[in-house]
C-alpha cells in the first residue's frame, strides 16, 4: 500500500486480472507502471475492486477542495484476494495532510499450528510366540525388565530412594 501517484481508470480492459471496474479518472503514466508492477507480481488492485461513491474512493484532493482523484492504493497478492473484504477512505481522519486514510478490511483463517502427533501402539506378532524359542525369549526379556524394578522397591525404601 502507498501514495503511488498512480490514477486508475475505470476501463479494465486487458487488465482485468489485475484491476476492477471502479477507478476514477484518466490512466496516468504512474498508473500504466503500477498496473504492469502489478501484473508481474500477481497482484490486485483492491480500490477499484468495490463498487463505492466516488467521495468514498477519492484519496486525494485538489488544493480547491472541490475535485479529488484516487492516487493511493491498496494492493493484495491474487492468492489472499478473497480476504479482502473492503478498501474505502476516511474522509474524516485527521491525519495532517491533503491525502485521506484509504483502508482495508481483512478476514483471514488462522489455522490452528499444532500438529497432531499420531501414536500408534506398537503391534506385535503374536503368531511367532507360537514358536517356542521365540517364546523363551520374550519371556526373558520380560523378567529382566520387571526384575529391575522389583529389587530396586524391594531393598530400599521410598524415603532412602529420595
Amino acid at each position: 500500500m502507498g501514495d503511488m501517484n498512480a490514477k486508475i481508470e475505470s476501463n479494465n480492459e486487458g487488465s482485468v486480472h489485475v484491476m476492477g471496474r471502479h477507478g476514477i479518472g484518466n490512466m496516468t503514466e504512474n498508473g500504466e507502471l503500477f498496473g504492469e508492477l502489478c501484473a508481474r507480481c500477481d497482484l490486485i488492485i483492491g480500490g477499484t475492486v468495490f463498487p463505492h461513491k466516488t467521495c468514498h474512493k477519492v484519496s486525494w484532493v485538489y488544493p480547491d477542495n472541490i475535485m479529488g482523484t484516487q492516487i493511493n492504493h491498496i494492493a493484495i497478492s491474487k492468492r489472499f484476494r478473497k480476504t479482502l473484504l473492503d478498501v474505502r477512505n476516511k474522509r474524516g481522519a485527521h491525519i495532517g495532510s491533503d491525502h485521506r486514510l484509504v483502508i482495508a478490511d481483512f478476514r483471514f483463517k488462522i489455522l490452528d499450528a499444532r500438529k497432531k502427533i499420531e501414536t500408534r501402539r506398537k503391534k506385535y506378532n503374536v503368531q511367532q510366540l507360537k514358536m517356542p524359542s521365540v517364546r523363551e525369549e520374550f519371556k526373558l526379556g520380560l523378567k529382566i525388565r520387571f526384575s529391575v524394578l522389583s529389587t530396586q522397591n524391594e531393598n530400599t525404601d521410598i524415603e532412602e530412594s529420595w
